[in-house]
This record gives structure tokens, sequence and C-alpha cells, in this order.
């Protein structure tokens, strides 16, 4: 994360789900403006949260959970997303990906990020989370 906002970009939003993992993300993100989501965020503050990240300019991260973070919000200000720790399931990354792409976007793209490291559970998740996407690609498309 810290490397796309020293390449440049502007705004990134973040998503994890552990909270051992976001608190190292925390204090390492902390200088570039940071504001914060989790499950125990009152709605009223992850509003101002979400307020403070697309509204200005020195706050260049929102970190949160993958789900609080990633259901309900226009965060259309960052065209970047890094999951940080991707889900097993499909749609949960789709929809933090998604709250980038809204109308009013600022950008031509919104692109995501998911670092793995081989050998690991992440690379397991990632892979599992592809196929189940593409199957459920298939089902959908598919001409009956």
């Amino acid at each position: 994360v810290g490397d796309l906002l020293e390449a440049g970009v502007e705004k990134v939003v973040v998503g994890a789900w552990h909270h051992s993992v976001l608190r190292v993300l925390r204090e390492r993100l902390s200088r570039y403006g940071l504001t914060y989501m989790d499950g125990s965020t009152s709605t009223v503050a992850k509003q101002r949260a979400v307020d403070q990240f697309q509204g200005d300019a020195g706050t260049r991260v929102i970190l949160g959970q993958t789900i609080p973070l990633g259901e309900g919000w226009t965060l259309h200000a960052a065209q970047d997303v890094v999951l940080a720790e991707p889900d097993w399931v499909p749609g949960k990354n789709d929809s933090l990906l998604e709250r980038t792409h809204r109308i009013g976007q600022r950008g031509d793209y919104v692109l995501g990020h998911v670092p793995v490291v081989p050998g690991t559970l992440d690379e397991r998740i990632v892979g599992a989370s592809i196929e189940k996407g593409r199957a459920i690609h298939e089902a959908l498309d598919r001409e009956d």
C-alpha cells in the first residue's frame, strides 16, 4: 500500500479481516493520512470516516474490515483497492472493489490489488475465490 501511495496513487481503499492485521496496517499507513472502520465502529463514526476520506485530500487511506467497509459506502475518491486479506467468497471481495466504481468516479479505472505470498493460505483463498467466481459466471451466463 505504501508503495502505491509513494508511486503517486492519490487514495487507496484497504480491506482486511483480522484485527491483528488491521492494527499493523493502521500503524504503518497512518503517516499517509488514514481513516478507519471495523465492525465495532458506530454508523455515525463510519459515515464520518467515509466523509473524511472522500472530502479531505490529506486523508489518502481508508482502512477497515472487509464487510463494514465493503457494504453501502461510496468511496469513489479512490481508484485503487487493496484486499489485504481476501475472502473465500468472491462476492465479498467484489463488494469492496465496487465501492470505488460509482457515478462521480474521478478516474477511468478501478484497480484491485491482492498481495499474495506463494505457499500461504491466502494463495489458496484467492485460488478458491477465483474458481468460485468462474463457476458462478458460467452458471449465470449459460444459455438453456
